[in-house]
């Protein structure tokens, strides 16, 4: 979200000054979050992740992933796997609530990922 920050601030920036600026950022994300847990500073690793670039909407697919994921794996405990499989593998090409409407007849929800988590806070009780 930083690089996003700086990219919106700096249209112009060329590809050094976006590498460099990469770099840094992931210097003070590492020293802010990582550091005080491995006791080392400055590093880099964080910067590989080009696709962060190159493609603005991966990072948000990882929560919409999971919640999607999650809740076809509720529908399939109750629900024939093969057909529910091959039903979601004909769809095709639609947005990802309508996919989930006509996959497993629900919108994308959180919902059920809070329900599950408040039943296993109760287990462990």
């Amino acid at each position: 979200m930083r690089v996003w920050k700086w990219l919106y601030e700096n249209p112009d920036a060329d590809e050094a000054t976006l590498k460099q600026t990469v770099i840094r950022l992931s210097h003070e994300i590492w020293n802010d979050y990582y550091a005080p847990v491995f006791g080392k500073t400055d590093e880099p690793i964080l910067a590989v992740y080009s696709h962060m670039v190159s493609y603005p909407l991966y990072l948000s697919a990882y929560a919409f992933g999971n919640i999607i994921e999650f809740q076809i794996e509720q529908h399939l405990k109750n629900n024939s796997f093969a057909e529910t499989i091959d039903r979601i593998y004909r769809l095709g090409r639609l947005t990802p609530n309508q996919w989930m409407l006509q996959s497993i007849g629900t919108s994308i929800d959180i919902d059920p990922m809070l329900a599950a988590g408040r039943e296993a806070l109760e287990a462990v009780k």
